[in-house]
């Protein structure tokens, strides 16, 4: 009989690529290496409440969620994801997930006002990790400068997805802290959180300081957003889109 693989709080953590219930076995987790490397970076848990298809709203934590995803990342990888490297266990249970490490927050690198981002493409690459996830099934629900990390590479820095915390099929509920609202998962929640991201870069890069701008004119943040169908499922509330 398979062992099956819980967080850190007990919770089971279920298989992405199956039915919705399907428990994921223990074997099937990445695991991280041990020890782990110097160029890396562990994620800790925190908890959050998900409203289930039965009604249900356990504790879960955000290392179960995200678990299932990055796993299934691993089997149909996408662009502009950060580099998963597997889970971190203890006692039986997943205790962190760990990732390469990474150079600093979009958000940080952008409040800089001498970077030398392109704004435009931004947008565009970070539209790229969002269509990936809704080919697979699933809503990202919140893109934002700090659920964003920035890498080095030999043609300069790029901008990464590494938070799918609020990421979850169509139609399900969540209820992440007694701050925000529930709200429920759906694609428009996507095309709505990459509008707010274009809004955001537009101000950044108003901000840049004169003579330190790679343009002469202030770009246009015009971006390509993904074209997404509607669906019928309730809106997110848009409090939750506060922390942009």
């Amino acid at each position: 009989m398979d062992d099956y693989a819980t967080d850190c709080y007990g919770n089971p953590i279920r298989a992405p690529d199956g039915p919705f219930n399907l428990l994921m076995p223990a074997g099937r987790i990445t695991l991280a290496p041990d020890p782990l490397p110097e160029d890396c970076f562990v994620r800790p848990p925190y908890q959050f409440n998900q409203v289930m298809e039965d009604g249900a709203v356990p504790i879960r934590s955000n290392l179960g969620t995200e678990l299932e995803l990055w796993e299934l990342l691993r089997k149909y990888p996408g662009p502009q994801f950060m580099e998963y490297q597997g889970a971190v266990m203890k006692d039986g249970k997943v205790v962190g997930l760990c990732f390469k490490k990474f150079k600093e927050y979009l958000h940080d690198s952008l409040s800089r006002p001498e970077n030398d981002w392109d704004y435009g493409s931004v947008l565009t690459l970070l539209g790229k990790p969002v269509e990936h996830m809704q080919e697979l099934g699933f809503a990202v629900n919140v893109v934002g400068p700090k659920k964003v990390m920035v890498t080095d590479s030999d043609s300069g820095s790029i901008p990464r997805l590494a938070f799918l915390d609020f990421c979850q099929p169509p139609g399900i509920s969540i209820h992440r802290n007694q701050e925000d609202a529930p709200f429920t998962s759906s694609y428009r929640n996507d095309e709505i959180s990459l509008r707010l991201m274009r809004i955001y870069l537009g101000r950044m890069e108003e901000k840049r300081k004169p003579g330190e701008t790679r343009h002469e004119e202030p770009i246009n943040i015009s971006g390509r957003i993904p074209r997404l169908e509607e669906n019928t499922h309730k809106s997110a509330n848009k409090a939750v889109f506060k922390r942009l």
